[in-house]
Parts: structure tokens; sequence; C-alpha cells
């Protein structure tokens, strides 16, 4: 589990509780706030591939990030869309796809 300050060595907004409040909100409708939406989407993908590097991690689940994320006793309420939406755009995989595209084609081509 990461603790705070290995998250701040790597995330500076971390330690700013104004701006962590709203970052660990629930998710509005997108309709409604598309910058603001796109931003948290942005923050929380590029924190979890920070965390990803710097816990030399390969795979995750939604309850691992909770408990990495945890901050205060409290975890990101919008970590679910979070991570819909990585796996969306691609910046996330999950395993069934990952073991699919490294799976032997059959030929030796397919090694390559």
């Amino acid at each position: 589990m990461s603790t705070m300050s290995d998250i701040a060595s790597y995330c500076p907004e971390w330690t700013d509780n104004e701006r962590m409040s709203v970052m660990f909100a629930p998710m509005r409708h997108k309709e409604l706030n598309p910058e603001s939406w796109n931003s948290k989407i942005l923050f929380w993908g590029s924190l979890i591939s920070k965390w990803v590097l710097h816990n030399k991690k390969s795979c995750l689940t939604l309850e691992v990030l909770e408990k990495a994320f945890l901050r205060d006793g409290k975890s990101p309420h919008c970590l679910q869309e979070v991570v819909s939406e990585c796996v969306k755009t691609g910046l996330v995989v999950d395993q069934a796809r990952f073991v699919a595209s490294i799976a032997h084609k059959g030929t030796w081509g397919g090694w390559v």
C-alpha cells in the first residue's frame, strides 16, 4: 500500500486538501460540465499510470486502487468510472485482452 508521502512524491497535488476533496468526490454527469469531467478523468488516469510505474505493478483491481489511493481514511468515489474510461481509451487493458494479444498466433511470424 502506498503512503501519502509516497504518492505526494509524484503527485504534488496530493497534499492539497481542497484540490483532493474535489478529486475524491463522485463524478458528475459529463454533460453538466465536460471540462471538469475530462479534467478528473485525466488526473486519475495519469495518477494510476504513475502509481503503477512507481510500484512496479502490471496487474491491478479496483479494490487495489481504492486501497492505494486511501487518503484520510477515504478512497476516491470516482475510481470505477475512471477505470471504465481508461479501459475504453486503452490506457488500461483487461487481463483476457492482454493474454489474447500475446498468445501464440500459430505461425513463426506470430511470435515476432
